[in-house]
């Protein structure tokens, strides 16, 4: 780790309109011009938000993630075994749907943080969900929806399943997704925006936010692989969709009873107007000189620091991407129309920052989503794997192959508490960071965890896979053994995969929440999810292009007939040496990042001073 600081120039202002600043807040927390009620008043500092507010959020965060795992665990085996779709075909059908999910977070997020609002753009987004779990329950019972009955073997396959069954499958699957998608990142930062960065105790709570929301998805977690599969496997699948449906609308209920609490945030419209026009006046004043005073660049002068973008403070300048300053860059023959010059051919200092600081993270944001391609194989291929291995435990109780990702969830529910109880106190007398680690540092963790643990995946193939060359079944389709080779060994690639998650989702949440200003934070957020969709959407993609790579140049495709036959185990090293790549680029634009001075924690003393000091990687 090296320790690089950080210089950041404040935006002063002229005494006069100090003065005018603070005598117009009328005695008011500046807070208060920020935080709203449900009908728009200023809220009651005192009676809603932070840990009062949040605790009604952490309910609907569990039953949306327990929705998402239900499907992305148990959809293959139900894909293969029941609609006999091929397993690359089933695969890249889960990766497409959970990639949707939260690619369409981005979207959820602009109107959110544009238009709606974040509580108006999650109570819709609970409707999307809840018609898409009533229809899939709809389709897994009627019984015009049920295909054939059939069982492959190794000279014989199935017919798939027909569009009278697909369509409506695909139908309810992608309104959970596109549901699910609303309530991701606008959940996450409400439940942020509930904690007043200008209260040392709620900024000090706020630390401790997106910790508990991972507690909460992962317990979602826990419920999905083993009350809901267990539902869809041992009962059937109407019960393992209908109990989840009545989880979230109860989950719903509570987040509504929550209301009265809430702070709100205007909505500060569009961001990408707002980005397109910072490169519009950035372009027409392209010939005009930036000032060597950064105080003479354009910026609205108005009580309580505000900026002229909703509900957003002022930002102060920094020296990062001094080209988009040309568009707060004043020509010496134009004088600004009182405070609201045309932002096509003026901007203030805010909104170029606020345009800054989103493109600064789309390196960081590129990087770690490769990451994800680990978890989307952990979700389809481990979970074959688990198919063909013993999985009884006790005398009358097997595990179904859905539920190894326990392994996952349950430990990270006493992992989390240990790490921030245990971990964090003793991290932190070394590296003096508040949380022990800071957001990229911990990102980085969990980029090197996820090498190992593809590693040890692969070890573990190539175990599973002597097993079945000593016993003349390469060619055999999975689910049609057993081999003598418990479930368990799987239990270290799972382990390994809760810290990794851990680290990383926790880490981004903090770091692009952080990053942004107060107008984007949904979409700073979605960042987040987005880098998920991506890795999904490239584990397909990877995962097409290696099956025809190798079924030209290696005798047979990796990933399909080759599967059972080394193909995985070669295939998880790939992966290994793929996400070391990018660990090693990761690492470079951590070392040159360079944090916000107002991402700062508080209990940094360096912080008074004007800098941050952040050893990064």
């Amino acid at each position: 780790m090296v320790s690089r600081d950080m210089q950041g120039t404040d935006l002063n202002f002229d005494s006069r309109n100090r003065r005018l600043e603070e005598s117009t807040l009328g005695g008011h927390h500046p807070a208060d011009l920020a935080y709203r009620d449900f009908s728009g008043k200023p809220s009651d500092m005192t009676t809603t938000g932070a840990h009062k507010a949040t605790k009604y959020l952490y309910a609907l965060i569990m039953a949306e993630y327990l929705c998402m795992i239900m499907f992305t665990i148990n959809l293959v085996p139900y894909l293969v075994g029941k609609l006999h779709l091929g397993i690359s075909s089933a695969s890249n059908m889960v990766n497409y749907f959970t990639a949707t999910s939260f690619m369409v977070s981005v979207l959820g997020a602009f109107i959110s943080d544009a238009y709606l609002g974040q509580y108006r753009t999650i109570m819709v987004s609970t409707v999307f969900v809840s018609v898409g779990l009533l229809t899939l329950t709809v389709v897994v019972t009627s019984p015009t929806l049920k295909p054939d009955d059939c069982v492959p073997t190794a000279t014989s396959s199935c017919q798939s399943a027909g569009s009278k069954i697909m369509v409506p499958t695909y139908v309810g699957l992608y309104l959970v997704a596109v549901g699910a998608g609303g309530i991701k990142p606008n959940l996450s930062s409400f439940g942020a925006d509930q904690y007043d960065d200008k209260s040392p105790k709620e900024k000090r709570q706020s630390k401790h936010f997106f910790t508990y929301d991972f507690l909460a998805i992962q317990s979602g977690g826990v419920l999905a692989v083993s009350l809901a599969v267990y539902l869809q496997d041992q009962v059937n699948r109407g019960w393992g969709y209908g109990v989840p449906l009545l989880i979230f609308l109860i989950s719903t209920f509570i987040f509504v009873m929550g209301a009265p609490r809430y702070r709100h945030k205007p909505a500060a419209g569009s961001f990408l107007v707002r980005l397109v026009q910072v490169f519009v006046a950035a372009f027409r004043n392209r010939h005009v000189a930036l000032p060597l005073d950064n105080n003479e660049l354009w910026e609205v002068h108005n009580a309580g620091g505000y900026s002229a973008i909703s509900g957003v403070p002022k930002l102060p300048h920094s020296d990062k991407l001094r080209i988009l300053d040309k568009a707060a860059t004043i020509p010496k023959h134009d004088c600004p129309a009182a405070d609201h010059p045309n932002p096509w051919r003026l901007c203030t200092v805010t909104q170029v920052e606020e345009t800054k600081r989103i493109l600064r993270l789309i390196p960081i944001w590129l990087t770690t989503s490769l990451v994800y391609i680990f978890f989307a194989e952990l979700v389809s291929f481990s979970v074959l794997a688990a198919s063909s291995m013993d999985r009884e435990w006790g005398d009358n109780f097997v595990v179904p192959a859905g539920s190894t990702a326990l392994f996952n969830f349950i430990p990270s529910l006493f992992f989390v508490p240990f790490y921030t109880i245990v971990l964090i106190p003793l991290i932190r007398k070394f590296t003096g960071h508040p949380m022990g680690l800071s957001p990229l540092q911990r990102i980085g963790g969990g980029m090197f965890v996820a090498v190992i643990a593809c590693v040890i995946a692969g070890l573990v193939e190539k175990k599973r896979v002597h097993e079945i060359r000593s016993r003349g079944l390469e060619t055999a389709p999975l689910g049609t053994f057993v081999l003598p080779l418990t479930i368990f060994y799987l239990l270290p690639q799972y382990l390994l995969s809760m810290v990794v998650e851990f680290m990383m989702l926790v880490g981004q949440l903090e770091f692009f929440y952080a990053e942004t200003s107060d107008g984007v934070r949904s979409i700073g957020t979605s960042f987040t999810y987005s880098s998920v969709a991506i890795g999904f959407y490239l584990s397909t993609s990877v995962v097409d292009a290696v099956n025809s790579i190798t079924r030209r140049h290696f005798g047979g495709s990796w990933l399909e007939t080759k599967i059972n036959d080394g193909g995985l185990e070669k295939y998880w090293y790939f992966l290994a040496t793929l996400l070391a790549f990018d660990l090693l680029v990761f690492m470079l634009l951590a070392y040159l990042y360079e944090y916000n001075l107002t991402s700062a924690p508080l209990s940094d003393s360096s912080v008074a001073k004007g800098r941050e000091h952040d050893p990064e990687i």
